[in-house]
């Protein structure tokens, strides 16, 4: 037999052969996909027939499927964010963003999760860090305005109680919704709720929940002007801070230093409270409430010059803040953002310190600039 027929005999079995595996590897994953769709169609179904755990328990089969599994950890958090769960809606949809970076819904969940416990500072984090994964222009937009609205409108305590004692009572371990259902009850003056609140959840929490409580509790206790008991909490916070002061994040930093002035403050004078408002300033520029709380310490010490500067700057972020909320107002009338008001609230949080959320926001002007004048 020639060599020539030899040869093309063999590409043809190589052929053959590369052809079988790519038709079972295509079988696979379409037996795969059939048996995903039909578990997440079965779940849908024991859903609505209020078979909540069984619709769990078929969804969490998928979990670890490299194909199926952020789409059951999606639903996963769905159903617990509708039944009040919502830490263990928020540990499904960060396992969800852990394995796909830019899955939008789960990061609009995470969103509605953090706006329903006024947990800004998370919120911020999450946009920031989920922009450059989202490679759709129109939901990257839809992150930067949904950011705006917690910025500019912050729920009273008389919409969070409601929601967040159900929440509660179903997760007591929820640090983050029992920390904001004691702030809410403590604006209300209702501080004797709050505490115990505080109380009861510290019970069964430790490390960096540990912290956050005390922290809250130290605030209300400060509030109601028990400045004793304040300044106890903080003594009993100050290990924590020592043995995790480089894991955690400056917000809850510059809260303790700002508390611990305000404890300082009471007990030997605002004079003595200069230093850890000076940290809490360091920590958290952005924050104008730290600011007047400093400048009035280094009024207090006659450094008149650096007090002024301080109250400028202060006086400076508060106003920033205020126009703020009147530009979120223009956009909402007009129905969005425009150009124009993009680049002026990218000025706005340039003033706030935020420097990486003014570029995306000057990002999103630029991006709407060049898709109007393709439309001309």
């Amino acid at each position: 037999m020639p060599r020539s027929s030899l040869r093309v005999r063999l590409i043809r079995s190589l052929v053959c052969a590369l052809l079988g595996v790519l038709c079972g590897v295509w079988l696979h994953e379409a037996l795969q996909s059939e048996s995903a769709t039909g578990a997440f169609q079965r779940a849908r179904t024991l859903y609505a027939q209020g078979q909540v755990d069984d619709a769990l328990r078929v969804l969490a089969r998928l979990r670890d499927d490299p194909q199926s599994g952020p789409e059951a950890l999606y639903w996963m958090g769905r159903i617990h964010w509708e039944q009040g769960r919502w830490l263990r809606a928020e540990q499904a949809w960060e396992l969800v963003l852990e394995r796909q970076p830019n899955y939008a819904e789960a990061i609009w969940g995470l969103l509605d999760l953090y706006e329903a416990e006024s947990r800004v500072a998370e919120a911020e984090e999450l946009v920031l860090r989920s922009w450059s994964a989202e490679p759709d222009p129109a939901n990257r937009k839809i992150l930067l305005v949904r950011l705006l609205v917690m910025h500019c409108e912050e729920p009273g305590p008389e919409q969070l109680i409601p929601k967040l004692t159900k929440v509660v009572e179903r997760e007591p371990a929820n640090t983050a919704a029992v920390r904001v259902l004691a702030l809410s009850y403590a604006r209300l003056g209702q501080s004797g709720v709050a505490q115990r609140l505080l109380h009861r959840a510290l019970s069964a929490v430790s490390g960096r929940a540990e912290l956050e409580l005390r922290l809250q509790l130290a605030e209300t206790l400060l509030d109601a002007g028990e400045s004793e008991q304040a300044a106890a909490e903080l003594d009993r916070v100050q290990p924590l801070i020592r043995d995790s002061s480089g894991e955690l994040s400056r917000q809850l930093l510059a809260w303790y230093w700002w508390l611990r002035g305000r404890s300082v403050e009471v007990c030997s004078g605002i004079a003595a409270a200069v230093a850890a408002y000076e940290r809490a300033v360091q920590a958290v520029p952005s924050e104008a409430r730290y600011r007047f709380s400093y400048a009035r310490a280094l009024q207090a010490i006659v450094r008149v010059r650096d007090a002024q500067e301080q109250f400028a700057v202060a006086r400076k972020m508060r106003d920033a803040r205020q126009e703020l909320v009147r530009i979120f107002r223009r956009i909402y009338a007009k129905g969005g953002p425009t150009p124009s008001l993009c680049a002026e609230v990218a000025d706005v949080y340039r003033t706030l310190g935020k420097a990486e959320l003014a570029k995306l926001w000057q990002r999103l002007a630029d991006e709407l600039s060049a898709g109007g004048e393709r439309m001309r």
